[in-house]
């Protein structure tokens, strides 16, 4: 039975190498992979700068810019990560000069919790952290200070004034000026707006996506 037993490791084990040696990519398949990554981000990117900023995102169909989560150029924010990643640090300086000088939050919009807290916050927290890959002058106190650390915390403390109402588990969208946010019922698949205070519904459910 021993014998039975290691024999089927060693065949599971010599099956798995094999199947590792096949999937392993040589240079010569990175170098294509990877310039084709580069060409797919790049054909995105360069499409939103042309016909989309400074609007949030690219509306594919009309090839026209629309905001859709607060008026942020949130494509910009979003891809700071990718550019410096890809080692286009000229670009993602050219983008933090110019996010530290004209992001602001001030701003009577309804806006998404989660996409504000996974694309903003986490956009924002993300490009701080890759400063020193950008072969530029770091901000005093970095990474523990910094222009981009300092938006991302006040927009995470304005969202998390949304979660602090007694419908804290309900909110996902919010209006940060009016007191107003959007709940969503995932079983359903829609969203309603509700005023927090007094918590009385003012739209109807709807179910149509954005950025489309």
């Amino acid at each position: 039975m021993k014998v039975r037993n290691c024999l089927s490791l060693f065949i599971f084990f010599a099956c798995c190498a094999l199947v590792s040696s096949f999937l392993q990519f040589d240079r010569g398949k990175r170098k294509i992979y990877r310039e084709r990554v580069q060409k797919m981000f790049y054909h995105a990117y360069d499409s939103y700068l042309l016909n989309a900023f400074p609007f949030d995102e690219l509306r594919p169909l009309t090839c026209d810019g629309v905001d859709t989560w607060g008026s942020y150029s949130l494509t910009l924010i979003d891809a700071l990560d990718t550019l410096i990643v890809m080692g286009n640090k000229s670009e993602f300086r050219r983008v933090v000069k110019h996010l530290e000088t004209s992001l602001n939050f001030d701003k009577d919009v309804n806006v998404s919790v989660f996409e504000t807290n996974i694309r903003v916050v986490g956009g924002l927290l993300a490009a701080h952290l890759m400063l020193h890959r950008a072969d530029s002058p770091l901000p005093t106190g970095w990474p523990c200070n910094g222009p981009l650390l300092t938006l991302a915390e006040e927009i995470a403390q304005k969202n998390s004034s949304c979660l602090q109402d007694q419908y804290r588990h309900a909110v996902w969208n919010s209006e940060f000026t009016k007191g107003r946010a959007q709940w969503g019922d995932s079983d359903h698949l829609h969203c309603r707006c509700c005023d927090l205070h007094p918590g009385v519904w003012s739209s109807q459910p709807t179910d149509r996506g954005s950025g489309v």
